[in-house]
């Protein structure tokens, strides 16, 4: 193979290998629903953060409505737009009922609704 040859091909994967501008709004769509989840993960490991306690029973359930809530909402949305993501976000509301779920089956969930 000759070297102006091999060059080409080089630069031909490298086109190949470089993203779209379709590529560039779906990361930009991961990132904004993936962004929820990280804020709500660091502030509920926080335990004061000034007057507030945060990780309580009552900030758990309250994270996960809202999780819920973004991930149908991401639902409606991408389906329309038959992006890859939509069986990432299904899997994702899927594990997130899974555990929800199980916080009625929690002895501690259940004394903190009573009180």
């Amino acid at each position: 193979m000759t070297e102006n040859r091999t060059s080409k091909l080089k630069v031909d994967r490298l086109d190949a290998d470089q993203l779209s501008e379709e590529d560039w709004k779906e990361l930009e769509m991961l990132l904004k629903l993936l962004r929820l989840f990280r804020e709500l993960t660091l502030e509920l490991q926080d335990n004061i953060h000034g007057a507030r306690v945060n990780g309580a029973v009552f900030d758990v359930l309250l994270a996960m409505d809202m999780l819920s809530s973004m991930l149908e909402d991401a639902k409606k949305i991408y389906q329309v737009q038959k992006s890859p993501f939509v069986s990432c976000i299904n899997l994702a509301w899927i594990k997130l009922d899974e555990y929800y779920s199980l916080s009625d089956k929690s002895s501690v969930y259940v004394i903190a609704v009573v009180m």
